[in-house]
């Protein structure tokens, strides 16, 4: 939640996080001018940080409904 908020500029931007990074990055043009690793890096941070948490939620829901 906190890097959509980010990414679309209504939080602080001078607080380093994945959505200011992101956002930084769309006002930049990062992805136009080959800076890559702008994306690259927060995405993957955002994969390894969500992945393991719906893992969890899929292991719960089957533990409570069998």
């Amino acid at each position: 939640m906190e890097t959509t908020i980010s990414m679309f500029g209504a939080m602080k931007m001078e607080t380093p996080t994945i959505g200011t990074t992101l956002y930084w990055a769309l006002q930049y043009q990062a992805f136009l001018l080959g800076l890559w690793w702008w994306y690259l890096i927060p995405v993957l941070f955002l994969i390894a940080l969500v992945l393991p948490l719906y893992m969890i939620g899929i292991k719960i829901d089957e533990y409570l409904t069998s």
